[in-house]
């Protein structure tokens, strides 16, 4: 019975036809693409048989099979453009070459995007900005500025040409910008004021400098509070300073610099505290031998959770009339693992509190050895 059901269905799954014809090609290609093994391709040195498409595709060995030269009339478009970087042979395929650098691209061409091209033009740009764009420090201080350029529709644009920098104030010296660089050194001591601007095409920005006295008045030290991401000054922070028996010295506000003057004498603590910032303590600062300090804070997380959020994308044709899927998420983020908040060897050995783990222990004991005690 067994035997003749096996039977009954081999025939219905085909076997009993098994006379299918002649062979046909694989899937809907025409006769003259069709191929079995390499040397169904016009050169099986530059070409092979995907088994998966049955067709030719092309194939190299070295970078010197990509290009026209060794292809001659089997030459690959994408490796010969006018001005692109070539093909590479990577795993057996001809891809085009990735440019990481202008120096990589044939001389009046740029990389953008990892690829060579025209450079674009400045009238491209509509707007820009400068980074740093506020800068507080001391007369000979080093100073490296950016600007960035975007074009209309909100991508970023990298210039060649077009660029020029421009020095407004004798609070900076120097400027000689190449490109979307330049370099300068601060000079005179003098409030914020724009110092340094940068013309791109039809639009323009700048830079505000504040230049401190280099002189600090003695008997103590000069801090100055910045933000560690941006540079920019921190007023209103508080500074202390504390002996090394933890006793406060003194205590003082930043102004709308960031800067103040705080009396200190010998080897102190130096603190800054504020409100947004996380706390920074400099332990044993030399208040004798530096007296100009810069101490950077950084911001405290503005959001009050973590992960990802955003909307699963809709189908414009859907493949099922029936619910045929169901996706849930679900997070918490906590400070550490409840695994990790252990009770003191005191208050493990007391009766009166037991950890829901040791509990569960006990009854495990318990039922391995059928009684509690």
């Amino acid at each position: 019975m067994l035997a003749c059901t096996a039977c009954v269905l081999l025939y219905l799954n085909g076997c009993g036809g098994m006379d299918m014809g002649p062979d046909s090609p694989v899937g809907p290609f025409p006769q003259g693409t069709y191929c079995s093994v390499d040397q169904d391709c016009p050169d099986p040195s530059l070409f092979f048989c995907d088994s998966a498409t049955s067709r030719c595709e092309p194939a190299c060995l070295t970078r010197e099979d990509c290009g026209v030269a060794r292809r001659g009339p089997h030459a690959l478009a994408a490796c010969d453009e006018v001005g692109g970087a070539g093909c590479q042979c990577d795993m057996n395929r001809c891809v085009p070459v990735v440019c990481a650098a202008d120096t990589d691209c044939d001389s009046g061409t740029v990389c953008r995007d990892g690829a060579c091209g025209s450079p674009p033009s400045e009238t491209r740009a509509v707007a820009c900005e400068v980074t740093p764009d506020v800068v507080v420090g001391t007369p000979g201080m080093s100073v490296d500025f950016r600007v960035w350029v975007r074009e209309s529709t909100g991508a970023p644009l990298v210039l060649r040409d077009g660029v020029a920098w421009e020095v407004l104030s004798p609070s900076v010296v120097g400027g000689g910008g190449d490109g979307h660089q330049a370099s300068v050194v601060l000079g005179e001591p003098a409030s914020e004021h724009p110092a340094l601007a940068v013309r791109v095409g039809n639009v323009s920005c700048h830079a505000r400098v504040t230049v401190l006295p280099a002189e600090v008045a003695p008997g103590g030290v000069r801090v100055l509070v910045v933000d560690a991401l941006t540079g920019r000054p921190v007023p209103l922070a508080v500074v202390a300073v504390s002996a090394d028996d933890g006793g406060l010295g003194a205590a003082m506000v930043t102004n709308a610099d960031g800067a103040v003057w705080v009396p200190a004498e010998g080897e102190v603590a130096l603190s800054a505290f504020h409100s947004d910032y996380g706390y920074l303590t400099l332990a044993r600062h030399d208040a004798s031998q530096f007296r100009d300090v810069r101490m950077a804070l950084r911001r405290n997380p503005l959001d009050r959770f973590g992960g990802v959020k955003g909307p699963f994308p809709t189908l414009t044709e859907p493949f099922s009339t029936a619910v045929s899927l169901r996706v849930g998420l679900m997070g918490l983020s906590v400070p550490g693992l409840p695994s990790d908040r252990l009770p003191s060897p005191s208050w493990a050995r007391s009766t009166r509190w037991r950890s829901p783990w040791a509990r569960a222990r006990t009854a495990c004991r318990c039922r391995r050895a059928a009684h509690c005690g």
